[in-house]
């Protein structure tokens, strides 16, 4: 596939600790990549996503900073087995986290907060995923807390999705789904898990 990279070229492999990838057209932009690890990185202020992952697969993202950013904090895009752990996607313009399209990843103990100066303004969103696992994270002062749009067999447990405007945790035209011992409390209508 072709690469519409942000931030430097399409590599197989690397390994990408302490870098500042801020005020750029986009952060950071893996495009048929695998085996990559990106840790404690700083990536905000861009005018596109802070992390994009595109056709990319068996990478960890641990310990990022991705705030402030006019797209989304952290995006997988039809990208598979990948982890997010342990990272801060705060104050961006759309989502937090945004996996779209992207089967068998991991999103834990990571915190999406304060996404709400935009249109789409979730914490975390899912659509057309299926597989994947949110486990432990805090996700709240969103519009929505974790919303799944035609999404399946998602295991989503463990999550702080309180005090957010619309809703905590939202599941639309989804099934097979596992919700367990999630906090979606205080949400500004009033309505903790919605099921469309």
């Amino acid at each position: 596939p072709t690469c519409r990279g942000r931030v430097g070229p399409c590599s197989p492999h690397g390994t990408g600790p302490w870098n500042n990838a801020s005020g750029n057209e986009g952060g950071i932009y893996l495009c048929s990549s695998s085996n990559n690890t990106l840790t404690y990185n700083i990536v905000k202020s861009n005018n596109d996503d802070g992390i994009h992952l595109w056709h990319s697969s068996n990478n960890t993202l641990s310990d990022n900073i991705a705030i402030s950013n006019n797209g989304n904090g952290v995006t997988l895009d039809w990208s598979h087995h990948n982890k997010i752990k342990n990272s801060t996607c705060n104050l961006n313009k759309w989502q937090g986290i945004e996996i779209y399209g992207s089967l068998n990843n991991v999103i834990i103990n990571n915190r999406a907060l304060k996404n709400d100066n935009g249109v789409y303004e979730r914490g975390v969103y899912l659509t057309l995923t299926d597989n994947n696992k949110l486990i432990n994270n805090t996700v709240s002062h969103n519009r929505y807390g974790i919303e799944l749009d035609v999404a399946s067999n998602n295991i989503i447990a463990n999550n702080d999705c309180s005090s957010n405007t619309w809703y905590g945790i939202r599941l639309y035209n989804s099934w097979d789904n596992i919700l367990n011992n999630n906090v979606a409390s205080n949400s500004g209508m009033g309505i903790g898990i919605h099921l469309d």
